[in-house]
Parts: structure tokens; C-alpha cells; sequence
């Protein structure tokens, strides 16, 4: 099993979403 594997790439993934998120609320601030 590569149990290790997956979690890392899940966490991975939650992570890039999570910057993807705070960017685009960054963008938001920025046109107001």
C-alpha cells in the first residue's frame, strides 16, 4: 500500500487550493 503516497498528494492538492483561494481574494481587495 502507498497510503504515505496519497496523503501527500491530497494534502499537496488541498494546499494549492487553498493558495489559489487566498489569490483570488487578493484580486478581489486589489479591484475594490
Amino acid at each position: 500500500m502507498r497510503l504515505g503516497l496519497i496523503v501527500v498528494v491530497v494534502l499537496i492538492l488541498i494546499n494549492g487550493y487553498f493558495n489559489v483561494d487566498e489569490s483570488s481574494k487578493r484580486s478581489q481587495y486589489d479591484e475594490i
